[in-house]
Formats: structure tokens, sequence, C-alpha cells
């Protein structure tokens, strides 16, 4: 795509999270080199439950990249075309073209046969080959942090890299949770798999077999149930949008002594607490009065500028990477969707059309209309009334057990997508399923289910392909045209 939002990270996250469930896998193993380590390294910081294992060659986790970007002065060296490549204009484009691609030809080092080099160098002569290439620098966020890595990591780094040096390499380790291997190549270039690839094809088979299957990081999910429901109501804020978004706000205003996690928290409390009263208030109008309680707590000073900002953000937020995907799986059955959320009618519109997901759901409900916030039992019946459906013929999908809650009270079926910490609640009725992630939710929901597609049914079965013995493995490379971007193999590696 020649458009630069087209590689923002979230779209190519959804680009492996797609892969990944076009080939029915729902988890596997992740494989990548620089900019598809760097991919490697968001997927698995934010759909851990999806990955058995990640090996990154070459590309440091990002936290540790951007520290060393501030503190190392031969990072900020090494880094230094970084800038130019992110440039408007087709600058570094005329810069690369120059000299018959001299300068990317030099980028190699050497290290990678003269036949690769020159495929490589035809590929980039093909119309916006190079523009592709660039535009993943350009859609490059590199003051936005990534969250730690808890699932089984191999990280392979050559000490003569000459873009990434061995301050963010080592630091690395501060950014992974789960187990972890480094293996430093001492001597070794960039590009390792060109220089030694039956060593690294060793380590990195020892690593996949080593890592069969995944870690517990959230509920196991059984998947088993009932029938087939009539509608899917999703509960909105923090299920299908990711209210993460909201944290370089509070981070603005509060530094790092208040999560969003904690500020939704005190939302949630105190929209119960209205409804407790009979004192209903709007959603964004509680959210803002907990912004400020917060601050007035601190001793900070909330300006117009910090409300504006978090009014903005909420209205904002973008969909979690696994929702589209789902949904597009979804509204090819017959089941009907919906929402039902705490968001007012007046702001939910314009939250959907932000996040892209206009267009998907058949209809949306608010507690305005009965202003009583979920988990009352009012905004589930009227849902269910609107609907002229039973309660059981309704499954609610949510990320909180607090709103399943009151829709098994209110005779809904349910299901958690246990995102993040959440879990089910103690005493509570069980939910009918848990799924780690909404490829899971589809991959239940339409399994045997007839399909609509251009006026045609056709059967869907859901069965796991495998891959090999390993289950699928999903080895990322891109052309990128830098020492941070790759060559491709030679043609009997390729």
């Amino acid at each position: 795509p020649r458009d630069v939002k087209a590689y923002a990270t979230e779209n190519l996250i959804a680009d492996v999270l797609g892969f990944a469930s076009a080939l029915g896998a729902s988890t596997f193993h992740l494989v990548g080199h620089d900019w598809g380590g760097l991919l490697g390294w968001e997927v698995a910081a934010a759909y851990p439950d999806r990955i058995l294992s990640l090996t990154v060659l070459s590309l440091p986790h990002k936290n540790a990249l951007i520290d060393a970007l501030k503190s190392d002065a031969d990072q900020k060296w090494r880094s230094k075309y970084i800038p130019i490549f992110r440039s408007p204009g087709h600058i570094a484009e005329a810069l690369l073209e120059s000299a018959k691609y001299k300068r990317l030809r030099l980028a190699y080092e050497g290290k990678v046969p003269k036949a690769a080099i020159d495929r490589n160098v035809r590929r980039f002569s093909e119309p916006y080959a190079l523009t592709a290439a660039l535009n993943w620098y350009r859609a490059l966020e590199l003051d936005k942090p990534i969250g730690k890595v808890p699932v089984p990591v191999l990280f392979i780094w050559g000490s003569a890299d000459m873009a990434l040096g061995r301050t963010a390499a080592e630091r690395t380790s501060v950014y992974v949770t789960g187990p972890y291997r480094f293996e430093p190549l001492e001597g070794k270039s960039h590009w390792l798999i060109e220089e030694v690839p039956d060593f690294i094809s060793g380590l990195l088979i020892q690593h996949l077999t080593a890592n069969p299957q995944p870690i517990p990081h959230v509920l196991p999910s059984p998947l088993t149930g009932a029938r087939t429901p009539q509608a899917i109501l999703f509960d909105l804020n923090g299920t299908l949008l990711d209210t993460r978004a909201l944290a370089p706000v509070l981070r603005k205003i509060f530094g790092r002594r208040l999560s969003v996690h904690d500020w939704f928290s005190e939302v949630i409390t105190y929209a119960m607490a209205t409804t407790l009263a009979g004192d209903y208030r709007p959603f964004p109008t509680i959210a803002l009065a907990v912004l400020e309680k917060e601050a007035y707590k601190r001793g900070i000073a909330l300006t117009d500028a910090h409300v504006e900002k978090m009014r903005k953000a909420l209205r904002s937020m973008p969909a979690f990477c696994d929702v589209k995907p789902a949904l597009r799986r979804l509204g090819r059955s017959d089941i009907r969707l919906g929402i039902l959320s705490n968001s007012p009618e007046s702001s939910m519109g314009e939250q959907l059309k932000r996040a892209g997901l206009d267009g998907y759901f058949d209809k949306t409900f608010s507690v305005d209309a009965v202003k009583r916030f979920k988990p009352a039992l009012e905004p589930y019946q009227a849902a269910a009334r609107t609907l002229k459906l039973e309660p059981g013929e309704i499954l609610m999908i949510a990320a909180h057990p607090w709103d399943l809650l009151g829709a098994a009270r209110a005779g809904f079926r349910t299901a958690l997508v246990a995102r993040e910490e959440n879990s089910t609640f103690p005493g509570a009725p069980p939910a009918e399923f848990v799924a780690r992630n909404m490829s899971e939710v589809a991959d239940h929901l339409v399994a045997g289910r007839p399909e609509k597609r251009a006026g045609k049914f056709i059967a869907v079965s859901a069965g796991a392909l495998t891959v090999g013995l390993l289950g699928t493995l999903l080895y990322f490379r891109s052309d990128a045209a830098s020492p941070l971007g790759n060559g491709s193999l030679p043609e009997d590696r390729e």
C-alpha cells in the first residue's frame, strides 16, 4: 500500500492474526528478523495467548531500543539514518536509488550473496516498492512503548550489527517475563541467516520443539456449549475497543501514578453507584468526573486541555486487532450481531466509526434508554425486548466479569473474552465458554454454521490446520531497504 497509515502497528498486528486465523491456528510460533522481529515483539506483547513461542533475530525489544536511544550514544549514532528514512517527499527514495542503488548494496556489508542482492535491487526497482519498504519507518512510533512479553523468547543478535548495538540487545531481558534465551553471536552482522544458516536453524528448531504448548496466561478455553445463539451482543469498551489507548493521556496528566486499569475501575464503580442511587449521568460525564477526582486527590491541576484530550481519546479508541477479522467471520453467518454498551447513543456511533467498526452490527443498544448502567438487569431486558428474542437466545460477550454477571441474571447466555487480567468472578454463574481472544469466539460460534456469501450458503467447518509437526509457524521477513530491513534468502534457502 502507498498510504503510510496502512503500515500502522495495529494494521500489521491484524495482518499477523489474520494469517493465523485463515490457517485455522488459534496459537502459533512466531519468528521474525528485523522489521518482522519488531512486529513479533508487538504481537507477543499484545496477544501472548496466541503465541506458543517468539524468536527474534537482530531487533531488540522495542522498549529496550527506546531506552538505548535515550541514553546510549552508540545507539544514537547507529540510528542516525532513521530520520532520513522517515522524511516525507521521497527524499529517502532518491537517496537509495542514486548511483544504481549503491547505498542499498553497501548495507548488506558483503554478507549476502551478490545474486540475492541483485534480486532485492530488482524488487526495489518495481514501482512503489521502495516507498512501501520505507513506509514501515514512516509509520514507526518510537515514542510508544509496548508491554512486557510473557511467552518463551529466543533472541539472537550479532555483535557486529551496524544498526543495533549491545546496550539495547542486553537490556531486552528486562522486558521479557517468560522463559528467555539470549544468544549473542560475536563478530556476526545483521544478516545472521545468511552468515550462519545452519547454526540459526539449529537454535530455532530447539526453541520450537521445547515449546509445543502455550503457557497458560489466561483461563483455559473449553469452547463447549449448547446450540448457537440467535443474536450476539458485545460489550464495547474494553471488549471491542482497546482502552489501553487512553494510557498516553493519563501518563501526560498523572505520570505513572494512575493506570488505565485503576482509572477505569473507578469509573465503573461510580457508574454503578449512580445506578443504585437513581442518579443517572452519561458515561463520559462520569469518566471525566473520576479524572477530576483522581487529579484532586493527587494535588494535580487538571486543565481544560487535559479534559479535552481525554474526551477525544474516549471517542477515538481503536479496536483490538482480533476484532475485525472475528466480526467479518461472524457477519457471514446468520447470527444477528449487536452492541450493548454503557456508552451513550450520542457517542457510540462516533466510537464505532473511528474504530472502523461501523457497518458490522445490526443493532446498537445504549443504557441511555433505561438510564441504568450495566450490570443492572434493565439494559439486558430492554435489549431482549427490542430484539424480540427470549433471553436464552442471546449470547452476551464481554471482557468484564461484572458485565456477564448482570447478563446471566437476566437470562442471557454468556462468554468471557479473557483479555489482560480479567478472569471469571468467583460465585457467579459460570460463562458458557471462556475465549482467549475474539478469534476463538468466532471459531466456536461459526463451526458447522451456514455462511452467508453472495446469496449462497456454504457449510463452514472450524478445524485446526496444522503445518508440520509444530503447529503453524509464521515467519515474517520484509524487504525493507536498510540496515533495519531484510534481504532475501539465497535461492537454495528461500
